[in-house]
This record gives structure tokens, C-alpha cells and sequence, in this order.
């Protein structure tokens, strides 16, 4: 007979509880049952079974992680685990992995609860401070079968995709929104082992605040798809997370998920570029406005300096015009000047000059001589500048020439210059051929008195 155990049975087909239970009840055991892993957690929370017997494949928490959940609660340290799986033979099983005692390939009733018994008498000696090793009972009475064998592999497949992917899964049951299933990346996120949060809400994780924008969201989530964007992201163990709620519906039984995926990093940089666009910009603006009065002070500056340009200009065309106007005033003064100095002496030599050689001819005392001699020096020495001035024509003609000269301008016949020089007419005429050939008109067609007419002098 083996020693009377507290037994909670955990399988989601309810022949094999039914089956099970019976047999254990009609040798004197106690027995709790559950449907699946969530179930079984809410009666460990009252109870402390001897012995747990579980099924591998449940929904809502499988065996696998039930059993971790188990060996990770205090109370239930000591609590033997039976493993009565359906795919013992296609399953590579490790008992002692999961912190299994052993492993019971499910089969024929008869057999299988013949096995069972075996089990309990090892789950006695347990208790009796004898640790029997990890045993698996039953596997040479079953045999493999494809299609469980192509599942396991599928579901293998599934789980790896999902251990390796970035984002955080949690899978949540519908009903109350507990977390039945987190991926590494989910646990990663939280802090946590799968142990502590399985079983627990997924509201819980949050703080109060937090809570206040996720339950909205868990409530609408059998009906409809909904998330938390990067926009106002939630904040869980100093991380920012965006969320996406998916109702999922798996054969009959409803389970939603939510996917996590950490964007602090993302934040962190979206601020710091904010941050560096923000002082860029204010570097901008105040470089802009530097620039705005360093071209308000330039152009100013070059408005300054146009004018002062202009004002330049101007004054440069205006001293332009005062020195033209002064080189002609100085031409004109100096042609003035020499055009005077020329008439002076011209007419000294043609209207003075003669009449002193006839008055010293005629006068006759020595005393008249000196007076005469003094009048034509002075004379002299007046009109000794001019002739630095004097063309060269009348430079070379004599006072007698230059008289006769003056006579023909003003018109008068040889006989009227004869009568007045005191002259004869062939003297008269001597000094007109004189002049031709001085002036370069011999023997040419030129009128004498019309040349003279066109020299400067009077």
C-alpha cells in the first residue's frame, strides 16, 4: 500500500482527470484538479499538494512552465512532480530541467495508472527523506507517431522565432488578463524570470499612473486591435515602451498578446537631436541676427560711402571745371599779357622810337642830347621784358620797319608814308620789300597789308 498524498491533477483533457482522479480517490487520496496552468496556480495559492501531477501541452501556462513556477515557490519546494505527457515518446523530455521528478508516458488506463502508482511509491520515499533519481516510467509501452512528432518539431520552430525576436511578447488569457506566456526579450524588458510573473497580471507590472493608460486598453482586447504609440509611450522600470494589444484565437481557446518594444534609446536620441536641432536653431537665429546688424551697420556704411563718393565725384567735376576754367582764364590772361606787351612795343618802336631818331637828328644842343639819350634808355629798359614774349616775325624787323609796317595796315599809300616819315617813295618801297621778304612772301601772290592785317599787333 502506498502512503495517502494531497494530489492536484493539471490536464486540459478532462477523461484523463476523470480517469486519474478516480483511480486515485478509490485508494484513499486526496485529489484537486485544474484544467490548466492557470487554474492550478490560483489552488496552489490555498494548497500544498504532496504531489503534482501535470500534463506537458496545456493552454494558459504550460506543464513546462508550471513546473518552474512551482520549484521557484517556497512553499511548494519539496511538492513531488509527476509528468504524465502523451508525448513521451515524441518529446525530448528532461525532467530534472524543469524540476520534474518523473516522467509518465501516457497510455492504455490500466497501464498508465498501474505507472502512476509506481511513481507515488517513489513520491513516499521522497517524503521519507529517500531522494530517488529522475525515472521515466512507461516509455517501452508507447511508441512514436509522425504527426507528433512533425507538431513538436513545428511548436520547437515557433519558439525559437519567438525567443529570438527583438520585441517583447507577452501572451495574456482573455479573461483576466493574466500572463500566461513572456518571451526573453519580454522578460529582459520587466527584469524578471519567467518564474515570478506567470500567473500574475500583466496590469501589475505597472504603477498606478501607468495603469491608468493601459486598462482601457486590456478591456477592448477580445474585440479589437489597439496600441501605445511612440507619442505618449509607456513607462515601465525606466523604460519607454511603445504596445500593441492583438486579440489572438488559437482552435478554441482565446489568448491576446501584446508586443513590447523598447524605444528609450530612441527617445533618448529623438531628445538629444531635438536638443542639438533646438541650439542649432538658436544659434542660428542669434548668428541671423548678427548678420541682420552687421548688415544693417554695412549697408549704412556703403550708403556712407556712396555719398561720400558722389560728394567726391562732384567735387572732382567741379574742380575740373574750376581748373579748366582757370587754364583758360591763365591762357587768356597770359595771351592778354603778352598781346598787351607786343601792342606796347610794337608801338614804341612804330610811334615813339622814329620820332626820337628824327628829334635827335634835329635838336642840336648837348644838353637835349643827354635828356634824349635818358628817355631812350628808360625806354629801354621798359620794354626789355616784352621782348622776351615777341614772335619771332617782329622781333626781326627794325623800328623803321615796324612804322612803315603799321602805316600799310592802316591803308596808306607809299606817297602818304613818304610824306609822313620824311621819307621817299623808293626808301618807302624798300622797306615794304623789306618786309615781304621777312615775313616770307617775296615774290608770292600774298597781299601785304591783308597778312599784316592777321598779326597781333596794332
Amino acid at each position: 500500500m502506498t502512503t495517502q498524498h494531497n494530489i492536484l491533477i493539471v490536464d486540459n483533457n478532462p477523461v484523463v482527470i476523470k480517469l486519474v482522479g478516480k483511480y486515485l480517490k478509490n485508494n484513499n487520496h486526496r485529489v484537486l484538479t485544474a484544467h490548466d496552468g492557470l487554474s492550478a496556480l490560483d489552488i496552489l495559492k490555498k494548497e500544498t499538494p504532496d504531489v503534482i501531477i501535470v500534463d506537458l501541452i496545456m493552454p494558459n501556462i504550460s506543464g513546462t512552465q508550471l513546473c518552474r513556477v512551482i520549484r521557484d515557490t517556497p512553499h511548494l519546494k519539496n511538492t513531488f512532480i509527476i509528468i504524465l505527457s502523451g508525448i513521451a515518446a515524441e518529446g525530448d523530455i528532461q525532467p530534472d530541467a524543469i524540476g520534474a521528478n518523473i516522467c509518465i508516458a501516457k497510455g492504455p488506463s490500466k497501464q498508465m495508472t498501474k505507472n502512476i502508482e509506481k511513481a507515488l511509491i517513489l513520491a513516499s520515499q521522497q517524503r521519507d527523506n529517500q531522494t530517488p533519481k529522475p525515472q521515466f516510467i512507461g516509455f517501452d509501452e508507447v511508441y512514436q507517431r509522425e504527426i507528433i512528432k512533425e507538431l513538436l518539431v513545428s511548436k520547437q520552430e515557433t519558439e525559437v522565432l519567438l525567443n529570438n525576436m527583438s520585441e517583447g511578447i507577452f501572451e495574456l488569457a482573455t479573461s483576466d488578463h493574466r500572463i500566461i506566456n513572456a518571451n526573453p526579450a519580454a522578460l529582459n524588458l520587466i527584469g524578471q524570470p519567467e518564474e515570478k510573473i506567470l500567473g500574475h497580471k500583466f496590469i501589475d507590472l505597472f504603477d498606478k499612473q501607468q495603469q491608468k493608460q493601459i486598462t482601457p486598453l486590456l478591456a477592448n482586447i477580445s474585440n479589437e486591435s489597439s496600441e501605445i504609440g511612440k507619442e505618449n509611450p509607456a513607462i515601465l522600470a525606466q523604460k519607454k515602451l511603445t504596445m500593441r494589444f492583438l486579440p489572438t484565437k488559437i482552435g478554441t481557446h482565446g489568448i491576446a498578446m501584446v508586443i513590447i518594444r523598447d524605444i528609450t534609446e530612441q527617445k533618448q536620441t529623438e531628445k538629444a537631436l531635438k536638443g542639438a536641432h533646438d541650439n542649432l536653431e538658436k544659434q542660428v537665429h542669434k548668428r541671423t541676427k548678427e548678420l541682420s546688424s552687421a548688415n544693417v551697420l554695412l549697408n549704412q556704411e556703403i550708403t556712407k560711402r556712396q555719398k561720400a563718393a558722389e560728394d567726391l565725384k562732384r567735387r572732382t567735376i567741379e574742380l575740373e571745371e574750376a581748373n579748366t576754367a582757370l587754364k583758360v582764364l591763365l591762357k587768356q590772361s597770359s595771351e592778354a599779357k603778352q598781346d598787351v606787351e607786343e601792342k606796347v612795343l610794337t608801338n614804341i618802336k612804330s610811334l615813339v622810337t622814329p620820332f626820337l631818331d628824327e628829334l635827335a637828328i634835329k635838336i642840336g644842343g648837348k644838353s637835349e642830347e643827354v635828356y634824349l639819350n635818358i628817355i631812350k634808355d628808360n625806354l629801354d629798359k621798359i620794354t626789355s621784358s616784352f621782348t622776351q614774349h615777341i614772335s619771332n616775325t617782329f622781333r626781326d624787323l627794325t623800328p623803321r620797319e615796324i612804322q612803315v609796317a603799321n602805316l600799310i595796315r592802316q591803308g596808306r599809300t607809299n606817297k602818304e608814308m613818304a610824306q609822313l616819315l620824311n621819307l621817299s617813295i623808293r626808301t618807302v618801297e624798300f622797306y615794304r620789300d623789306n618786309l615781304r621778304r621777312k615775313l616770307h612772301i617775296k615774290n608770292k601772290k600774298t597781299n601785304l597789308r591783308s597778312l599784316l592785317l592777321t598779326l597781333p599787333f596794332q
